[in-house]
């Protein structure tokens, strides 16, 4: 569950999610725009993950465990947007401790419902 809206070019989506073992949720804010998307995770793991359109970003990624260096290579951000649906993909590379990890995909799927709105990730 969580709350989508929109001020002049940008969506944003808010959202908690729970870590096992710890009682306290981490708060994400989603921001998206054409070529562009953001991810700030705020308590018990904090980072502000950028997605940039053909730009490498790098990222202090901190867990209760210890910090990681996350480095996204942004190959594709694709906002479409209709008139009952938001739908942005990313596609990109993604780094450890400047390491190539994985190529990754990231698909968030926005839609009207009749008592607000739902977001799937």
């Amino acid at each position: 569950m969580g709350n989508y809206y929109k001020k002049d070019d940008n969506h944003y989506l808010f959202y908690e999610e729970m870590v096992e073992g710890f009682l306290e949720p981490v708060k994400n804010r989603v921001k998206f725009s054409q070529g562009q998307l953001s991810v700030q995770k705020n308590g018990v793991i904090t980072s502000n993950m950028i997605f940039e359109e053909k730009k490498k970003n790098l990222s202090n990624y901190v867990t209760p465990y210890g910090s990681i260096m996350v480095g996204i290579d942004a190959k594709k951000v694709e906002l479409k947007e209709e008139e009952q649906q938001i739908k942005v993909q990313v596609e990109y590379a993604m780094e450890i401790n400047y390491e190539h990890l994985a190529d990754c995909s990231l698909t968030i799927d926005i839609k009207e419902k009749r008592e607000g709105i739902s977001f799937s990730l």
